[in-house]
């Protein structure tokens, strides 16, 4: 009985060997799930954007022009806030409501609108249909093989379109960059038109005006 008895707990001791015990976890050892951290959005600054596209920052309409930076054109004549601070005019007054006068020592020019000055080159066929109007515009011309001429229309006058000619390369030095100020008949095709005018500005004074008049008619 005695050694059945130690078999019977050797038996036992070898069956308790052989269970797994699950090991119990103290919430002490549980960690807990990590925060999540809230991303602060950080404000945009539009100061250097151009929200309408007109030419003008966002900060420059705001602080400076004293325009809408979401409306290219604020006072809507037409041409844009970017247009109207490049070429010298108010973007906050209707260009039709604001007309300036501009003088130009032979002419003044009652100016209802904006026109910018179109750069034909030496184009003149471009220039010639600004001509026709008198919307302003500029080209460059030879004249032959020995004198280039720069010729600018300023924009209308009684009688014709106020043209502003300066030589930029002339057999006689003197006569170079000197403007020469015309009206010049604009019911003729510019090339014809401004031949006829420096014939009679030749011949007489008075028909046109500037430094080069002045040099022609000296002597």
């Amino acid at each position: 009985m005695k050694k059945l008895a130690i078999l019977f707990v050797i038996s036992l001791l070898l069956a308790g060997a052989g269970c797994t015990f699950k090991k119990s976890v103290s919430l002490n050892e549980v960690s807990d799930t990590p925060e999540t951290e809230e991303i602060q959005e950080q404000p945009i600054d539009d100061t250097q954007l151009d929200s309408d596209n007109d030419g003008l920052t966002n900060a420059y309409e705001t602080n400076t022009s004293k325009t809408d930076p979401y409306n290219s054109d604020t006072d809507g004549d037409g041409y844009s806030d970017g247009q109207e601070v490049e070429a010298g005019y108010d973007p906050t007054v209707s260009a039709e409501s604001d007309p300036t006068t501009v003088a130009d020592e032979n002419a003044k020019i009652e100016v209802d609108h904006i026109q910018l000055t179109v750069n034909c080159g030496t184009d003149a066929s471009c220039f010639d249909n600004k001509f026709t109007n008198c919307q302003p515009a500029t080209m460059t011309a030879n004249t032959g093989d020995w004198a280039a001429v720069s010729y600018e229309i300023t924009g209308s006058a009684t009688n014709g379109c106020a043209v502003t000619m300066i030589y930029t390369i002339n057999p006689n030095p003197t006569w170079v960059n000197q403007p020469m100020y015309c009206i010049v008949d604009n019911s003729q095709d510019f090339e014809t038109a401004i031949q006829l005018t420096l014939n009679s500005a030749i011949e007489t004074n008075g028909i046109c005006t500037g430094p080069l008049n002045d040099i022609i008619h000296a002597n």
